[in-house]
């Protein structure tokens, strides 16, 4: 992550203070420079580590680790990296492999799996955590999973879970993980291919087809992907935007709201609101872990889905069935915004400053204020 310094008034430097924010579908994350890693929202199956509560909130800035280098999150997981270069995680025990139900770690827990890549002389590029595995994309261009299977989300053709990582697909240039199930493209054709869990249509077939055990072709070379909890989406090159899967929340737009539970169950043209053109250049691979979908422009942040607690920053409404321009906080550009993480209770902006943290929602389930908070407000930090 680069650096990027804030000269105050007085000419002094100041340092970045964070490091990275994830979200995972109840609980916020951000780690800091210091090693210091903080947490806030709501704790479901113990997502913050030793010493806390399950299934209670956290509406404070909540310290649950320290020496922490960095942090990933899944919908109900937390995996982090210690300054030792050991792994540990938190929350669901089927990311580890060992469990078939969601029942709770209870504390900060040894990851060894993790330990494969450093052994076998690997270097990691990317890793995602998912419903409740991981992923690991290497520059060897192979990716890697361990965790929890039984959709088939591998790809192997296996639904046996593993507690150590196995090859997932080789060749593989990018990977965007949803809830249990998988997009990722071929480094040589470009061709996009889908594994795991259909069963709310997000891989682009009829749900009686509850999932691809094995790599499968969607028979396209997109520019850009996006996976959300039950939805997948694609970019052409022309710009255009392709989504299946669960129209709840609005999560892909063609929904009526909240309780709209029908799907579309084959990729759709599904853009309305983005400006045309707009998407030409999007070559990125997003994911979140709750019932929305975002796209970055150049032109602005296309957001659309669950926006009961405003947490979409447009309005107190109970889903954006449209997509709409993100509301960036006062006097931040787009081109200015580092991350951006969105759960079912709020949704977090970092600035390049690296100190300035901005935050919409249900402040119920984050610091500082009362009600819902409908526009980004900016936090106060607590180191």
């Amino acid at each position: 992550m680069l650096p990027f310094p804030v000269i105050n008034k007085t000419n002094i430097i100041l340092p970045r203070k964070i490091k990275k924010i994830q979200a995972s579908t109840d609980g916020a994350f951000v780690l800091f420079e210091s090693g210091n890693l903080y947490a806030f929202g709501f704790n479901y199956l113990q997502q913050f580590g030793s010493g806390t509560t399950s299934g209670a909130t956290y509406k404070n800035w909540t310290l649950v680790h320290s020496n922490v280098t960095d942090v990933y999150t899944g919908v109900d997981s937390v995996i982090i990296k210690l300054a030792d270069g050991s792994w540990q995680y938190a929350g669901n025990t089927k990311t580890s492999g060992t469990s078939n139900s969601d029942t709770a770690v209870g504390n900060w827990t040894t990851l060894p799996g993790m330990q494969y890549f450093t052994n076998n002389g690997l270097t990691i590029k990317e890793i995602q955590v998912g419903g409740t595995n991981i992923g690991v994309l290497c520059t060897n261009d192979t990716l890697y999973q361990m965790g929890y299977n039984v959709p088939g989300v591998f790809g192997t053709g296996s639904s046996t879970n593993s507690t150590t990582f196995v090859v997932s697909r080789t060749n593989v240039d990018r990977f965007s993980f949803g809830h249990l199930s998988a997009l990722c493209t071929d480094k040589g054709t470009g061709q996009l291919y889908k594994a795991g869990w259909n069963n709310n249509s997000q891989l682009g077939a009829p749900n009686t087809t509850t999932s691809f055990p094995t790599w499968t072709s969607v028979g396209v070379a997109p520019i850009g992907v996006f996976t959300g909890r039950y939805t997948t989406s694609y970019i052409t090159s022309s710009g255009l935007l392709y989504s299946t899967g669960l129209k709840q929340y609005g999560a892909i737009t063609g929904g009526t709201g909240n309780n709209d539970t029908s799907v579309v169950s084959s990729y759709t043209q599904l853009s309305s609101g983005i400006p045309a053109g707009a998407l030409v250049n999007n070559t990125n691979f997003y994911h979140t872990k709750s019932w929305m979908t975002y796209f970055r422009t150049g032109q602005g942040i296309y957001v659309a889905g669950r926006n009961d607690n405003g947490q979409l920053s447009v309005g107190n409404q109970n889903a954006i069935t449209t997509y709409t321009a993100l509301t960036l906080p006062s006097g931040v550009l787009e081109s200015q915004v580092e991350d951006i993480h969105f759960n079912s209770y709020l949704s977090l902006i970092l600035k390049n400053d690296g100190i300035s943290l901005y935050v919409a929602g249900n402040s119920n389930y984050f610091p500082q204020y009362t009600g819902i908070q409908s526009t980004y407000v900016k936090l106060d930090l607590p180191e």
